[in-house]
C-alpha cells in the first residue's frame, strides 16, 4: 500500500512541468484564436480615444515671466528682495489673489468665468524669476488673467516698497538740510572773510596816510632844528617828535591788527575748506541715496503673458497610445473570457 501511494506520487510529480507547458501553449492558442477581436478591439479602443480627444476642449497654457522687486544691493553686491521667489510662489499657488481676480472678472462682465483658478509656479534654472502657467480653453481670458495676477502682486507689495523709498526720502532731507546748514555757515566765514578784507584795506591806508604825516612832520621839525634853538623852537619840536612817536605806534599797533586779521582770514579759509568737503559728501550722498531710491523696486513683469501656439491639451498621440496598451489588456482579457465560456458550454452538452 506504501508503494503504491509512493509510485503515485511520483507519477504526479513528473507529470508538472508538462502540464504547464500544456497550459501556456493553450494561453497562446487562445490569443490566437482570437486575434481578430483583440486586434479589432485595440483598433477600437485607440479609435476612441481617438474621436474623444478630438471632441475634447482645446487647452492652451498661458505663461508669464515676473522677478521679485529689488529694495537694495549688499556689500557682496547681491540683490535683496522685496520677498523671496518661494514666499511669492506659495502666495500665487495657495490662491491668495483668485478671488480678487475672480471679482475683478465679474465686474467687467467677461463671460465663462472659471470657478477656480490653478496657477503653476515654476523657477526657471540659475534665475530669480518666476514662471507662471496658467491652462485655459480661451486665451484671451488667460491672458487678461495672468496680467490682473501681476497688477495684484504690485499692489500686495506697493506699501513695503513705499516704506522704504520714504526711508530714503528722509535720509535724503536730512543730507539736504546738512548742506543747507554747511551753506549758511560757508556764507557766514565768506562774509568775514570779506569784512576783514575791508578792515585790512582801511587799516592799510591808514598806516599809509600815517606815514605820509609822518614824514610830513619830520621834515617840519627838521626845519625848526635848522633854524636855531630858540625857546619856541625846541617845545615845537618837541610836540613834533612826540606826535611822530605816536604815529609810529599807531601804524605799528595797525600792522600787528593786520598781521592777526590775516591769521584770522587764513583760519576762515580753512573752516570754507573744510566746509566745502563736507559740503561734497553731503552732495555725493544724496545722489547715493537717489541710485538707492531708484533701485528699490516692485514686481517686475520680465515677460508679458502670451498663449502657447499649440494647445497643450488634449495629447492625442499619448492618448491613443494608452488606449492601444488599455485595449491589448481589455481584448485578452474579455477573449479568454468568452473561451472559459465557450468551453463551458461544451462540457455542458457533454
Amino acid at each position: 500500500m506504501t508503494q503504491t501511494e509512493n509510485q503515485s506520487e511520483s507519477v504526479k510529480f513528473q507529470t508538472d512541468y508538462p502540464e504547464d507547458e500544456i497550459e501556456l501553449i493553450d494561453l497562446l492558442r487562445v490569443i490566437w484564436k482570437w486575434k481578430y477581436l483583440i486586434i479589432g478591439g485595440t483598433l477600437v479602443c485607440a479609435l476612441a480615444a481617438m474621436v474623444i480627444s478630438s471632441i475634447m476642449p482645446k487647452i492652451y497654457r498661458i505663461e508669464t515671466i515676473i522677478r521679485p522687486g529689488i529694495l537694495s544691493f549688499g556689500e557682496d553686491g547681491e540683490s535683496v528682495y522685496i520677498d523671496t521667489p518661494e514666499n511669492i510662489k506659495a502666495l500665487i499657488e495657495t490662491g491668495a489673489f483668485s478671488k480678487k481676480i475672480l471679482d475683478d472678472l465679474d465686474e467687467s462682465n467677461t463671460p465663462d468665468i472659471p470657478g477656480e483658478l490653478h496657477f503653476k509656479v515654476t523657477f526657471p534654472a540659475s534665475s530669480s524669476t518666476l514662471k507662471i502657467n496658467f491652462d485655459t480653453a480661451h486665451t484671451e481670458q488667460g491672458i487678461a488673467i495672468l496680467k490682473l495676477l501681476g497688477k495684484f502682486l504690485m499692489e500686495e507689495y506697493r506699501n513695503l516698497v513705499g516704506y522704504f523709498q520714504n526711508e530714503i526720502d528722509r535720509d535724503i532731507n536730512i543730507e539736504k538740510a546738512g548742506i543747507q546748514k554747511i551753506s549758511t555757515m560757508n556764507r557766514s566765514h565768506e562774509t568775514n572773510i570779506e569784512n576783514i578784507t575791508k578792515r585790512i584795506q582801511e587799516l592799510e591806508t591808514e598806516i599809509v596816510f600815517i606815514n605820509k604825516n609822518s614824514t610830513h612832520l619830520n621834515n617840519e621839525r627838521n626845519k625848526l632844528l635848522s633854524k636855531g634853538k630858540d625857546e619856541n623852537n625846541i617845545l615845537s619840536v618837541i610836540l613834533y617828535s612826540n606826535t611822530i612817536q605816536q604815529n609810529l605806534q599807531l601804524a605799528s599797533g595797525y600792522k600787528n591788527e593786520i598781521k592777526n586779521l590775516k591769521l584770522t582770514t587764513e583760519t576762515e579759509l580753512q573752516k570754507i575748506s573744510e566746509l566745502e568737503n563736507e559740503f561734497q559728501k553731503r552732495l555725493a550722498e544724496v545722489e547715493n541715496l537717489k541710485i538707492k531710491k531708484s533701485n528699490i523696486q516692485n514686481i517686475q513683469i520680465i515677460q508679458k503673458p502670451y498663449s502657447s501656439k499649440y494647445p497643450v491639451k488634449p495629447k492625442k498621440m499619448l492618448y491613443a497610445i494608452l488606449a492601444v496598451f488599455v485595449g491589448i489588456f481589455a481584448m485578452i482579457f474579455f477573449a479568454f473570457l468568452l473561451e472559459y465560456i465557450s468551453r463551458n458550454k461544451e462540457r455542458k452538452y457533454v
